[in-house]
């Protein structure tokens, strides 16, 4: 085991984000929030490319539906979703049975159930204020 007096720290390489296209990608945590401004929920993933050494964590988000939002909105959210549980082989109800509880109670949490979770995406890369990240094309 190495101790923390150990540490080689020009043997530590930078985090960087995947090359774009097709990857792996396992999930580290899911989560639902609320936006900050608008205070709408929302289902947020985190996922790990377990193939590539060094490669940045990212997140996905989706926004869920509100009574505000009209049927064509709403219905691309659940189309979302339901890409993302198929690409996890994660089951959509019981996934949208706890988002819906944790939303409408209008309380964060996690959800531990779809942590582990391997599938594939193509990835593409976005710049933001910290840097250049991976982001999902699309779920396979």
């Amino acid at each position: 085991m190495t101790s923390l007096l150990d540490l080689n720290f020009d043997e530590i390489t930078d985090l960087k984000p995947a090359d774009e296209g097709e990857n792996k990608v396992r999930v580290l945590n899911g989560k639902v929030g609320f936006g900050k401004d608008s205070g709408n929920p929302y289902f947020m993933v985190q996922f790990e490319l377990p193939d590539i050494p060094n490669s940045k964590d990212f997140n996905w988000l989706v926004m869920l539906p509100t009574e505000q939002m009209d049927a064509r909105k709403a219905e691309a959210k659940g189309r979302a979703l339901k890409s993302f549980c198929r690409a996890f082989n994660v089951d959509l109800a019981d996934l949208w049975h706890k988002i819906k509880a944790l939303a409408d109670a209008t309380t964060a949490g996690e959800i531990e159930s779809v942590v582990g979770a391997e599938g594939w995406a193509i990835l593409g890369t976005e710049e933001d204020d910290y840097g250049v990240k991976n982001r999902i094309k699309k779920f396979m």
